[in-house]
C-alpha cells in the first residue's frame, strides 16, 4: 500500500503522504511498525537515520481484496534525513528504497 509497496516512487510529496497515510489508517483494524538495524549518523545540525522498517496491518473495511490478503505484511530499507533547529531535530525527507 503506498509508500511502503513494491514499485512504490521513491520520493513523494508531503500531500501525496497524507493521503496515503489517511486511507491506510482509515482501512487498517490493526497495525504495527518495528524498525532494526537502526543507524543515526550525526553531523553538526544534520543527521540521517537508517533503518529497516517492518509493517504489519490487518484491513477492513471496504477495502476490496480477498479474504486471505488481508494481513499485509512489507519490509523496506528508509532513510531519514533530520535537521536540528530552534524546537529540536525535525525529519525533513523520508526515503524508502
Amino acid at each position: 500500500m503506498g509508500i511502503a509497496s513494491l514499485g512504490a516512487p521513491i520520493r513523494i510529496s508531503k500531500n501525496e503522504l497524507r493521503q496515503v497515510y489517511t486511507q491506510f489508517f482509515k482501512n487498517s483494524k490493526e497495525f504495527s511498525a518495528d524498525i532494526r538495524d537502526f543507524q543515526v549518523t550525526v553531523q553538526g545540525d544534520r543527521a540521517t537515520a537508517e533503518g529497516l522498517l517492518d509493517v504489519q496491518w490487518q484491513l477492513q473495511g471496504e477495502v476490496k481484496v480477498k479474504k486471505d490478503e488481508r494481513q499485509v505484511t512489507i519490509q523496506n530499507p528508509v532513510l531519514w534525513r533530520l535537521r536540528r533547529g530552534p524546537d529540536g531535530w525535525r525529519i525533513y525527507e523520508e526515503i524508502y528504497q
